[in-house]
């Protein structure tokens, strides 16, 4: 994606009131990967039910409403998805 004269968004996300940042001393840094270009956040070791306390950010399972907020000089956009795991494996 191009961007010009300043036009590239600030891009945030939360679980909760945690911000998801992608920095150091971010939290939720073991759940939440940004892209290079910090326009794609992944959500990884995702489970249903008994997650490790490593991977629970949000409570004993990864059942969650997953808020960004994509902002620059023009505006902002702020969107919200509801993650939901189900306790089945995919099909191959």
């Amino acid at each position: 994606m191009h961007y010009g004269n300043g036009d590239k968004p600030n891009v945030g996300g939360w679980v909760g009131a945690l911000c998801c940042c992608g920095t150091a001393d971010d939290p939720t840094s073991n759940k939440f990967r940004w892209s290079d270009d910090r326009l794609t956040m992944s959500v990884v070791d995702v489970c249903k039910n008994n997650c490790s306390a490593a991977a629970a950010v949000s409570g004993s399972n990864d059942l969650m409403v997953v808020q960004c907020n994509a902002s620059n000089q023009y505006g902002y956009s702020l969107v919200n998805g509801y993650l939901n795991v189900f306790g089945q494996s995919a099909p191959i």
